[in-house]
């Protein structure tokens, strides 16, 4: 357990708990952050999106979703393997609660 692991548990439960609210300041975080040099900002960027998946309305996070994920996928080829490792882990909590709503071309990135 480190401070990382706790911020992100807070995150999920505060997403849980205000639900539609998270969204756009986690988005702002995220954008900030996601193409960062240090490699920290990028692997936290994709772990606050990855926490909010379960909480907001499906169609409150559908658009940021959809814009999303071809970074998301990218960033799989990253330098360092957080950062990957958290792609991956983001990518795959994407699927879990909107693969049934992504348009095909987004899903056919993944293979």
């Amino acid at each position: 357990w480190n401070i990382a692991s706790a911020g992100a548990v807070c995150l999920s439960l505060i997403a849980q708990a205000i639900r539609d609210h998270i969204v756009a300041p986690v988005l702002i975080y995220v954008e900030k952050n996601i193409l960062a040099q240090d490699w920290r900002n990028r692997e936290a960027a994709l772990m606050a999106f990855g926490q909010i998946l379960d909480g907001p309305k499906q169609d409150a996070l559908m658009n940021p979703v959809e814009k999303a994920l071809p970074l998301f996928i990218q960033s799989l080829n990253d330098a360092h393997l957080l950062v990957k490792d958290t792609a991956a882990w983001t990518i795959a909590r994407i699927c879990e609660f909107f693969a049934h709503l992504l348009p095909a071309q987004l899903l056919q990135m993944l293979c």
